[in-house]
């Protein structure tokens, strides 16, 4: 199984009035939901996860492909985290990758 771990800084989003908490929430929910991937709040995360098919890790690298390049997300998110459990015994032991400190010069174009 594959998911993705996400959560925006609200007390920076509400600072900079650019636009509404929930309209982050909704976009996001809509990108994982074009795949029919289920989005769960746990502990204030977005945790939205893979469906079992075999396409669903490189249709969560399309989707950090795509939220890398956009200035809105890269500067709002506080924690990013990609859980893979594929390659192991148990379904429920991930191993997890930072994607905010993946490649922070390829996702923040060097800042």
């Amino acid at each position: 199984m594959i998911k993705m771990i996400i959560k925006m800084d609200e007390g920076k989003i509400a600072s900079a009035k650019e636009f509404p908490m929930e309209h982050v929430y909704s976009v996001l929910d809509n990108v994982f939901g074009q795949y029919g991937y289920q989005v769960e709040q746990i502990d204030g995360n977005r945790e939205y996860r893979g469906n079992g098919d075999p396409r669903d890790f490189g249709r969560f690298g399309r989707i950090y492909n795509g939220l890398k390049k956009q200035p809105w997300f890269v500067k709002n998110v506080s924690t990013w985290l990609l859980c893979n459990s594929d390659d192991v015994e148990d379904p429920k032991d991930f191993s997890v990758e930072d994607l905010l400190n993946y490649d922070k010069s390829r996702i923040t174009g060097g800042v």
